[in-house]
């Protein structure tokens, strides 16, 4: 052996801990980015917004879906920005949409393992961060343009923040977590605020101060919170209707109606909003484009006295622009077989259920109730390690003291250890029961705010049961139980789909039972065994419980990866059915536009000065011409095509008023359930004349079934 290796050695033995980080890192790095190219340009729907908002810089403010500053995206701006300025910077394309989230999730991974090993050493941490690394829902997700991976990364860091202020009694440290809250609520709303009891609750047990003075203290950083998380919010409701976009999937054009009916109520008890039972959508004049024109806003390229900006003038050839991809778009999208929904229409279930592959989508979590997070559904994407966890918290409880006053205050003193995992625990707990119990709207891929708490829980429960299990007493079973215990359930998991690695269930139930009946026996023996024997086992025993969600971590590596739904497990292997190109597997297609650089060539060579190139149903029938040419494509009824912005009264002033010209639809939509602008499309296939397909359709080129371009120029 050299002396170059002795040292290289040497230096990896102290920093063992160190070099085992990076190693985790590392591995996080080739499941976060390899194969990256495959997703395409990700969820299509929010890629569109940042082309939007590079095609121009003015509806930046606004979170406008389209370059003209029609219709807003439903969720407010934060992490749409990040990526607009990764794709300025890099250049627009699927990688840059998506590197803010790989950046965010690694820096999750080293932010958690500094929280965890600060007060319960580096082991603990190493195994927080590296069971962070493989959850499989979390590497799903920020392998996606999706707001979630940034989300996670800045609650975290709030959490962080909260720790540092329970420590030093500092009302900074307090005011700085609720700011990153606040951030939270402008990247996903009212999801960010989860981590609220924990970050808040923790500084109640602050030793440093007075019961007043903490009292203060965090009525401060409520109003702070309060503050920062409504300024975007309320700048758009103040904002004059005509001056900004409508707001996406509100009722009511308001962010107040966002926020608490579709982001809000309908998230936890349903019936609000596009996807509800009863939303109260108004069919009130869509006054915010104002055909009329009147005194307003007027940035500079922007139509006259209105919120329409000129639409982007070029084509194919322009600089940025991607060569058109019949491949890539929600029109061309075919379901895959056996999905006998209608075009447009979700498909019954959302998702591939039970022994098909457990494919989350929509709503696919199983039937409220305690063991929801164990059905086939949400188990492969987040609870490998639940039963571990759950019994690992046996560890803390001890007889009761009597009940005098200073044992209570004895009680409130928590030392570092126990505050941060009362701070876990505070965010695990609550997502736990919405989860289990919820009866709202809401993708299966949500659970990912689990993640977090969940994977310093696994650190911390396997640490205070491995010392436990060094000691005498009943509680040095638990680590055994929680063993045997989880690598059962983890058995049950992998066979809901007994085709997907099969094998792998009993592996793990075999080794479980083996390092469980080793341990056992180590524990009976009257023999003094060395320490380093005992962890080693026990640490094989992690290994074997890792294997599964190592395993469903890598497949969206391998299979193409629905953007909209995030998902990892054999679902994808039924699911996927070419390169993940942000096509909204769950909706079907609609509208009929794709890409086509004949119908854009088209469409272009007949404008006269109409401020929007085309208008169709929803978003999702936009989102094409919109990535690939920057086009101001006007989707009349945003995201799902239920909002209530236009009446067809509205829309023959636009027309009138040359804002407007052509019009794309489905004829399968005619009567569609739930679509408040159902007057709208009715009016124009009985009044606008079809334009022949074979005008503007000559690149042989997918499009939706029955899609129709109608010329309504004159007609109103």
């Amino acid at each position: 052996m050299t002396v170059k290796s002795v040292r290289i050695i040497r230096y990896i033995r102290k920093y063992q801990a160190e070099s085992i980080l990076l190693g985790i890192l590392i591995l996080a790095s080739f499941l976060y980015l390899w194969n990256l190219g495959k997703e395409g340009y990700s969820n299509s729907y929010y890629a569109a917004a940042v082309k939007s908002m590079l095609t121009n810089p003015d509806i930046i403010l606004y979170n406008s879906f389209d370059p003209s500053g029609f219709v807003t995206i439903d969720k407010p701006p934060v992490s749409l920005w990040v990526q607009t300025l990764s794709a300025a910077i890099l250049g627009f394309s699927g990688t840059s949409l998506i590197l803010p989230q790989v950046i965010a999730g690694l820096l999750s991974i080293l932010l958690l393992y500094l929280l965890i090993s600060h007060s319960w050493g580096r082991s603990t941490g190493l195994i927080a961060a590296g069971m962070l690394t493989i959850t499989p829902i979390f590497v799903a997700v920020v392998r996606t343009n999706n707001m979630d991976g940034l989300l996670v990364f800045v609650l975290l860091a709030a959490l962080w923040a909260a720790l540092q202020a329970w420590r030093t009694g500092s009302l900074w440290y307090l005011l700085g977590s609720a700011v990153l809250i606040g951030i939270g609520f402008n990247i996903k709303m009212i999801q960010a605020f989860a981590v609220v009891p924990a970050c808040f609750g923790i500084y109640l047990l602050a030793n440093r101060l007075s019961w007043r003075t903490k009292l203060i203290h965090l009525g401060t950083a409520g109003i702070l919170l309060l503050v920062v998380s409504a300024s975007w919010a309320m700048m758009m409701d103040l904002t004059p209707v005509d001056q900004r976009p409508y707001i996406g999937s509100s009722s009511t054009n308001s962010m107040a109606d966002l926020i608490f009916g579709y982001n809000g109520l309908n998230r936890i008890v349903g019936g609000f909003g596009p996807f509800g039972k009863g939303g109260s959508k108004s069919n009130s004049s869509f006054s915010n484009l104002n055909p009329e024109g009147s005194p307003g806003m007027n940035p500079p390229g922007m139509g006259e006295n209105t919120f329409l900006p000129t639409p982007p003038s070029g084509g194919p050839g322009n600089p940025g622009s991607p060569p058109p991809d019949p491949g890539i778009g929600v029109q061309g999208y075919i379901p895959p077989s056996g999905n006998g929904s209608a075009p447009g229409s979700p498909p019954s279930g959302m998702g591939i259920r039970g022994h098909q592959g457990g494919m989350p989508g929509m709503n696919d979590g199983g039937a409220p109730g305690l063991f929801r997070m164990g059905d086939t559904g949400m188990s492969g994407q987040i609870s490998w390690l639940l039963p571990f966890v759950l019994l690992g918290l046996l560890t803390w409880l001890v007889r009761p003291n009597p009940a005098t006053l200073r044992n209570l205050i004895n009680t409130l003193t928590l030392n570092e250890r126990a505050v941060v995992t009362l701070a876990l625990l505070l965010w695990l707990v609550p997502e736990l029961i919405y989860f289990s119990f919820t009866t709202g709207f809401y993708h299966t891929y949500y659970v990912v705010m689990v993640a977090i708490p969940l994977a310093g829980l696994v650190g911390i429960s396997a640490t205070t049961m491995y010392e436990a299990y060094l000691k005498p007493g009943l509680k040095g079973w638990i680590l055994i139980v929680a063993i045997l215990v989880t690598g059962i359930v983890q058995w049950q998991f992998i066979m809901y789909n007994p085709d997907f690695f099969g094998f792998l269930a009993w592996i793990v139930l075999i080794g479980s039972i083996c390092t469980v009946l080793l341990l056992a026996a180590l524990r009976l023996s009257f023999r003094n065994v060395p320490a380093r024997l005992k962890s080693s086992i026990v640490a094989l025993a992690l290994v074997f419980l890792c294997i599964a969600p190592f395993i469903w971590s890598c497949t969206p590596l391998i299979y193409p990866e629905n953007a909209v739904m995030p998902s990892a497990g054999p679902g994808l292997m039924s699911g996927g059915d070419g390169p993940g190109s942000g096509m909204y597997r769950g909706f079907g297609p609609e509208g009929g536009l794709g890409n086509s650089s004949s119908l854009f060539s088209y469409l272009e060579a007949h404008q006269a000065g109409e401020t929007y190139l085309v208008g169709v149903e929803s978003s999702r029938s936009a989102s094409d011409l919109i990535i690939t040419y920057g086009a101001s494509v006007m989707a009349m009824g945003g995201f799902s095509g239920s909002d209530p912005i236009l009446t067809s009264d509205t829309l023959k002033k636009l027309i009138n008023s040359g804002k407007i010209r052509y019009f794309t639809l489905d004829q399968g939509s005619r009567g569609k359930p739930g679509r408040e602008n159902s007057d709208v499309t009715t009016w124009i296939r009985d009044s606008c004349p079809v334009v022949p397909s074979d005008a503007w359709s000559h690149d042989n080129q997918s499009f939706g079934p029955g899609s129709a371009l109608y010329d309504c120029k004159g007609v109103a």
